[in-house]
């Protein structure tokens, strides 16, 4: 007597022993499937893909214009010569067209100088409604290369809201309308939950092997392995 598809079926012979045999395969199989199934979508349930680091921003301000970030072209001088065959402008370095975080009150700027004999630079910043103001009169490196200029200590520092600043290379003895400039937005944030933050991420990667990685990242690879001056 054996038991096949919950009926009690009575066989002496072989065709029973085989008939019997062939059902226990079935729910066998079946069985490995069902289990093969509920396992692959345990695992797909629990995987994750971690998405690769990107160095930019996470948003755009809307209806927002962005300050320029690089410039070239507009003066040919003895003094202060940036022109079209420059091969590394002067650039504000942030990433373009994407708006930067900031998560501190005193965060550093950075920016490229190509050396065009220029030893005076004037750092501003502002912010949108024009109610937040900081100039300050900067030494520029002869030489040229990357300068990182911290927010001094001396302002209130940067309140959450967003901001633009710029850096303007005097050509002579004192400023002029032609004088070439870059700029760029700034964003400080509280919720920390924003991150990634450009302008830490840029800071710390200075003089570190990250930093080609990152310029290569906001295609600014043309400022790898460029000199740092730190203004104090």
């Amino acid at each position: 007597m054996f038991l096949i598809n919950n009926k009690v079926t009575i066989g002496t012979n072989k065709s029973d022993y085989l008939l019997l045999l062939f059902e226990i395969m079935k729910k066998q199989q079946q069985i490995i499937v069902n289990t093969v199934a509920v396992t692959f979508l345990l695992l797909s349930s629990l995987s994750v893909k971690a998405s690769p680091k990107r160095f930019r921003a996470s948003f755009t301000p809307a209806g927002k214009g962005h300050p320029q970030h690089t410039a070239g072209g507009a003066v040919r001088s003895t003094q202060c010569n940036i022109d079209k065959l420059n091969d590394k402008p002067l650039t504000a370095i942030v990433p373009a067209n994407e708006q930067s975080l900031t998560s501190k009150s005193y965060p550093t700027f950075l920016a490229y100088i190509p050396p065009i004999g220029a030893s005076q630079g004037i750092f501003t910043i502002k912010n949108k409604p024009d109610n937040f103001y900081y100039e300050q009169k900067i030494s520029l490196p002869s030489e040229g290369g990357i300068v990182a200029i911290p927010l001094s200590t001396k302002t209130s520092g940067l309140a959450a809201g967003e901001y633009s600043w710029y850096l303007k290379i005097q050509c002579g003895e004192s400023p002029s309308v032609n004088d070439p400039f870059i700029g760029a937005n700034i964003t400080k944030v509280n919720n920390k939950n924003l991150a990634p933050f450009w302008y830490e991420i840029a800071e710390e990667s200075l003089n570190t092997p990250q930093w080609n990685e990152l310029m290569n990242q906001v295609n600014l690879d043309f400022l790898e392995d460029e000199n740092i001056t730190y203004i104090r």
